[in-house]
């Protein structure tokens, strides 16, 4: 039940929850055909309008958020003035005001293309998916020609992805794909949506493509290096994820990310310090600790080990991973008692958990209690008839106690699981039988 069995039970790293803003950036707003001044109905807000305008490609954005407001005081039924300080309000990433201004925009214009893709963008970074494609669906039965651009096919494709709508959202970013094959941002999401969908071969050639494209996005360079970790080809990955830091140092992400393809590539003294790197940076995130807690494993660093579980146990309580840590950090420090206690208290939470199971029998195994190690074991095989290590630790314990006999049953069923672990469990046995040539 060593801590190197855990690693291939996570998932990081992994594909980063794509977030496109998409339905225009502050670049395009003054060009988009319902956003001009003539939208406003007197010189008072046009004039408001164009001093905020000002103001804002200045910098001053408090000073431009103010001129916004005051249109809107001066003008409340403004269609214009709504959306103008909607707009100011994603770009400071204020969407809960930015959603109530353009709620109120939509109450004067009902049909407003415009108003509800920007209430769907607002909701998008509010967490309010559903909403989201609800409301981008509706800009699109408004206005069909907003399904010709590429900021409204990046917001939707990203808004079904987060539901999980994977097909729907590979199917968004594809038909991005088809209009616009040249813009790194469609290219970067499409690469996304295949690594989504575990086309990992599309992905890698669409990704590299965003690369190259824009080679100062590090979510391209952090995405590519997860894809080619997917495809077994480690070294590979780990550059990627180096370049990543290059442009972004702060990557929580790519720290761990690196350190996971170090791990894979057997140098474990640097993944270790790459995940404490991620730690650092994100003290809270569980997954660093998992992977720094097999690192340690792998090291026989059993006491930081034992700390990376404790963490977990405080991090995700109700989850078996931070358990296993400890028991197994607890049972290498020969400290049985408490691996017992911890396994045990997974058993609490988990009645049905296999490797609680297996954990509790190797501790009994180790720790010299193989009449209880036993009965565990069996259950285990039960569940899991073809796993080979499970009758070799079994064996082991019929040996430790002299049953040479029921050790013999076991290891005539591994030759066809396992050629070589049936041949080790056999010396066992002839070895068993030299010193205890009595043995039943």
């Amino acid at each position: 039940m060593g801590c190197v069995g855990i690693c291939g039970r996570t998932g990081w790293p992994g594909a980063s929850r794509a977030f496109f803003v998409g339905i225009l950036d502050e670049q395009t707003l003054v060009q988009h055909r319902v956003c001009y001044l003539g939208m406003h109905r007197s010189l008072g807000t046009r004039m408001y309008d164009s001093i905020g305008g000002l103001f804002w490609r200045i910098g001053r954005r408090d000073l431009a958020l103010r001129c916004f407001r005051r249109n809107v005081d001066a003008a409340p039924g403004s269609f214009g003035a709504r959306c103008r300080i909607g707009w100011a309000y994603q770009q400071l990433g204020d969407h809960s005001e930015a959603l109530a201004s353009f709620d109120r925009a939509l109450q004067i214009e009902p049909s407003s293309s415009y108003a509800h893709a920007q209430l769907g963008r607002s909701f998008l970074y509010l967490g309010k998916y559903r909403q989201a494609i609800d409301e981008l669906l509706r800009a699109s039965r408004i206005d069909p020609t907003l399904e010709g651009t590429s900021e409204y096919l990046l917001a939707l494709g990203s808004a079904y992805a987060r539901v999980d709508l994977i097909q729907e959202s590979c199917e968004t970013y594809e038909k991005a794909y088809r209009l616009f094959p040249k813009d790194p941002e469609v290219a970067y999401g499409w690469g996304w949506a295949l690594a989504t969908s575990k086309r990992f071969t599309e992905a890698e050639s669409e990704l590299r493509r965003a690369v190259v494209l824009q080679p100062t996005r590090a979510t391209a360079h952090y995405e590519l290096g997860v894809v080619l970790g997917a495809l077994g080809r480690w070294e590979e990955a780990a550059d990627r994820f180096r370049a990543t830091i290059n442009l972004e140092p702060t990557s929580e992400q790519a720290h761990g990310g690196l350190g996971v393809a170090l791990k894979e590539l057997k140098r474990f003294n640097a993944a270790a310090e790459s995940l404490k790197e991620a730690i650092r940076i994100s003290p809270e995130n569980p997954e660093a600790y998992v992977q720094i807690g097999v690192v340690y494993g792998e090291l026989k660093r059993w006491a930081e080990a034992l700390e990376a579980g404790k963490k977990l146990k405080q991090l995700l309580p109700e989850q078996e991973i931070g358990y296993w840590l400890m028991s197994s950090a607890y049972c290498e420090l020969g400290l049985y008692k408490e691996a017992i206690e911890v396994t045990e208290a997974n058993f609490q939470l988990n009645p049905n958990s296999g490797p609680a199971l297996e954990g509790l029998a190797y501790i009994y195994l180790r720790s010299g209690k193989f009449t209880d190690a036993i009965p565990l074991y069996k259950r285990a095989i039960d569940a899991h008839p073809d796993a080979a290590y499970l009758r070799a630790q079994l064996a082991a314990a019929f040996l430790e106690l002299g049953d040479i006999q029921s050790a013999t049953e076991q290891q005539k069923l591994l030759p066809a699981l396992d050629g070589p672990l049936a041949d080790e469990v056999q010396k066992r046995i002839d070895a068993k039988r030299e010193v205890s040539p009595g043995g039943k």
